[in-house]
């Protein structure tokens, strides 16, 4: 359902499908609320209804049943003979042509299992994130409770916060596991003072920079042993580092990881994707446990507020540069990423004085995995694979309206300070004030204001965010940039040497927005963008191992080819 301000409401369209049967949402709703109007927080009709879908999901009905009937599907029939007769979507037991039967057993229990724990909003932990072992070669990842590890210090302002040093605290004596500390805080490190500009500063919405942690994750395995001591350590090259110290050589790279989940859950440290690729590449990677929306407090723009934290204390305090830092994420965290260097590049061209070329800097490569890149949800696939994909609709919208809670109106939510305008209508407005024309000025000569305009598009960015809502380019980079004018002047903004790796499944929900993201960037900027498509795939496939399946061991290979090809800008 679209909503008056243009984004589009999935909370109340009725599915009839077996692995998730939700035949009256409405009705559903209003008997048992999924979540408090104001706070949006969860309810106990929602625990109670949750429990009673595990219970039809796990025991009664869809595990066994769907079971049996996946693997007598893939004994009486073969993929060869499910793809000639067409079939997939819309038979029982959900099968796509191009499934083993490890998918055909795994992807909608996972769907539906899905389905049935996120009624409502997720409880969360109330900014108590998760403990994490002390491990000496997955990352010094221990959560200091006051809130002085990983950039953080209470009761600083945003600036000291990012730059604090990290305390590591590991259970090895040996030099060579240890990177030595980060320099003191320099106020000569040039960072901007007003970091936080227009509505992402919080102060509207009462959601201020507070401390969170992150994780260190790398490599230290021994490459040189000699009478019985280790004298070297892999990785041993200046592209690679070890410990959670400052950059070991001008040259060093590392990955700045968003987990996943929405926007309302995931924790950095677990999952494949992140290990996984600091196993493969060498490479050190940072997981940061950005706040997640389960309250008015840690709505937008709190997340975005500790991506920046963590770009801060990357290049300033532990002294990488920014074109050595690869962004990665999937799906939030993806889209996480790409907030993050869409912030970065409006600071660069709106240094006016710095000719758009000081700042924070940027990263020059990103790695992409489903990213969500659309949170007006409007995209056709929505409804085309909403059958097949491990999530729905209905969770993307609770996830959207989750995180964006205080810039979108929400069904039953008072936000005072929203415009009763805002939406897709105000589009047109804002782009008419600035003399750019997209599809014109890419190519030279061109106009000799247009330095000006983009620096002045730049600085105004984080204001525009309550008149766009879903549609700011903050949020949404995979609309139609043909028909958003807006986006398509933001999208200048992007440096021509930067290079993403973007993954998709085309049974995924987010399979048409992800592709209009693709040629908005291809169509407007130089940006290389490698694209990969996984036929009959859901959503995060690079996230999932499922049996008879190589395709998760593609993409990592994929994504460490990319990265590794990465050559050192040396200034």
């Amino acid at each position: 359902m679209k909503t008056p301000s243009g984004h589009f409401n999935h909370l109340h369209t009725p599915s009839y499908s077996f692995y998730t049967p939700t035949p009256f949402p409405s009705l559903e709703q209003r008997l048992f609320p999924p979540r408090r109007p104001q706070s949006l927080e969860n309810t106990l009709p929602a625990l109670l209804v949750s429990i009673v879908w595990v219970w039809y999901v796990v025991v009664v009905v869809v595990v066994p049943v769907h079971t049996v009937a996946a693997v007598a599907s893939h004994a009486v029939w073969s993929r060869e003979r499910w793809l000639e007769g067409g079939w997939g979507k819309r038979v029982f037991p959900r099968r796509m042509p191009s499934w083993s039967l490890g998918q055909t057993v795994g992807v909608p229990l996972v769907g539906s299992l899905f389905w049935a724990l996120v009624y409502g909003s997720p409880r969360g932990m109330d900014g108590r994130e998760e403990s994490t072992d002390l491990q000496q070669n997955g990352g010094a990842g221990v959560r200091n409770r006051r809130g002085k590890q990983n950039g953080n210090a209470e009761g600083k302002d945003f600036i000291d916060q990012a730059a604090q040093a990290t305390l590591l605290i590991i259970s090895t004596t040996d030099p060579l596991s240890v990177a030595p500390p980060p320099a003191p805080y320099s106020p000569h490190e040039g960072i901007p003072p007003n970091l936080l500009r227009g509505q992402l500063s919080g102060i509207l919405f009462n959601v201020h920079p507070t401390p969170v942690p992150a994780f260190w994750q790398w490599k230290s395995v021994a490459s040189a042993v000699s009478h019985g001591k280790v004298i070297s350590v892999k990785p041993g090259n200046d592209l690679s580092g070890i410990g959670s110290g400052p950059a070991l050589s001008p040259n060093e790279r590392m990955i700045l990881f968003f987990v996943g989940g929405g926007y309302h859950s995931g924790h950095a440290p677990q999952g494949p994707l992140s290990w996984t690729v600091c196993r493969q590449t060498s490479l050190r990677v940072l997981g940061v446990n950005f706040r997640k929306a389960t309250s008015d407090a840690r709505g937008f723009p709190a997340a975005l507020q500790d991506a920046l934290a963590a770009w801060v204390y990357v290049v300033k305090r532990l002294g990488f540069k920014g074109e050595n830092v690869i962004l990665m994420g999937d799906s939030a965290g993806g889209a996480l990423a790409l907030s993050l260097q869409m912030y970065l590049s409006g600071l660069m061209w709106g240094d006016k004085e710095g000719g758009g070329r000081r700042g924070l800097g940027r990263a020059r490569r990103l790695v992409l995995h489903s990213p969500m890149t659309d949170l007006t949800l409007g995209t056709e696939s929505f409804v085309r694979n909403n059958d097949v994909d491990i999530i729905s609709p209905y969770m993307c919208s609770l996830a959207r309206d989750n995180y964006l809670r205080h810039v979108i109106p929400v069904d039953g939510r008072h936000n005072p300070h929203l415009p009763t305008t805002a939406g897709e209508s105000q589009i047109d407005t804002i782009a008419s004030r600035y003399n750019i024309d997209p599809y014109t000025t890419t190519t030279p000569p061109h106009p000799p204001n247009l330095h000006a305009e983009l620096s002045r598009l730049a600085t105004e960015l984080p204001t525009t965010i309550l008149d766009l809502g879903a549609f700011h380019p903050l949020f949404s980079l995979g609309l139609n940039a043909q028909r958003n004018k807006y986006l398509a002047q933001c999208l200048l903004l992007r440096e021509h040497e930067m290079e993403m790796l973007v993954t998709t499944g085309t049974a995924e929900l987010f399979y048409d927005q992800i592709k209009l993201f693709v040629a908005n960037v291809q169509d407007l900027t130089e940006v290389k963008v490698k694209l990969v498509e996984c036929i009959d795939w859901h959503h995060v496939f690079a996230y999932m191992n499922f049996p008879g399946s190589k395709v998760k061991a593609q993409m990592d290979d994929l994504a460490k080819t990319f990265i590794c090809s990465f050559r050192s800008f040396i200034e």
